[in-house]
């Protein structure tokens, strides 16, 4: 159940990037595939489940602070990439 819930997590923070019209049709199935995976994964050995939950606790530890501001300050990442559309419309 934990890697139900952890996988959700992920799916909830990657889905707040992208708004395509086909994505928020889907978007209901995608958030209960979770919950519907995890008698599945149950079957698995039990490495598998481990790696499985582990990789998808990294990714989410990873996504959540390279979206805050302190942590991409400490990293010296600028807020918009060097070049980039989004930094010539927001230097206006």
């Amino acid at each position: 159940m934990v890697g139900g819930v952890v996988s959700l997590m992920n799916i909830l923070t990657a889905s707040t990037m992208n708004t395509s019209p086909i994505m928020r049709k889907f978007r209901k199935y995608i958030y209960l595939f979770p919950f519907i995976s995890v008698p599945i994964w149950m079957t698995f050995p039990a490495a598998f489940n481990l790696y499985w939950l582990v990789t998808a606790g990294v990714q989410l530890t990873v996504v959540s602070l390279f979206r805050t501001n302190w942590f991409r300050n400490f990293c010296g990442i600028p807020e918009y990439l060097p070049g980039s559309k989004l930094e010539r419309l927001n230097a206006k």
